[in-house]
Formats: C-alpha cells, structure tokens, sequence
C-alpha cells in the first residue's frame, strides 16, 4: 500500500463512509488529509465526519501552503502550526 496517493486516499475515504459512528454527541471523527486532498475529502465524506487542515500559517511566506483563510472558505478544521 502506498500512503498518500489519490488511490488510497479514495480508499480510506470509502471504508470512513461505510464505518459505524456513535450519535454525534458520543462521540466526533475527525481526518486530516495532506493539503492536496482537503477539498476532494471534504466532499466524498459524509457530513458527520469532520475534516482538519494541516499546519496552517497565519503570515504570508510561513512554512506551510495551507493559509489560514482557506479552512474558513471550505469550512474546515484547522490544525495550526507547531513546529519548533
């Protein structure tokens, strides 16, 4: 198996929508897929599970590509930054 590519990515995305959830109030699941798949995930996922983006960076020219306004637009989770 390889991590990371469109095809597994696709493949745990399918196994997360065919999974048994608890009742939103026991408990949230939430992925965080790299940057490249937040859009394609959020969309293929059902709506009770949540989606995170990576390292986000409030500044231009941070050390990550996700900046801090994209998870606003496409209603996403954010993971900020906490490199040392």
């Amino acid at each position: 198996m390889e991590n990371g590519t469109t095809g597994e990515v696709k493949k745990i995305v399918e196994t997360l929508n065919a999974g048994k959830i608890a009742s939103t109030d026991v408990v949230e699941v939430m992925v965080s897929p790299p940057y490249v798949f937040l859009t394609s995930v959020k969309s293929e996922l059902r709506p009770e599970i949540q989606v995170a983006a990576q390292n986000c960076w409030v500044k231009k020219g941070g050390p990550s590509p996700v900046r801090s306004a994209l998870p606003f637009e496409t209603r996403l989770f954010s993971m900020l930054y906490h490199g040392s």
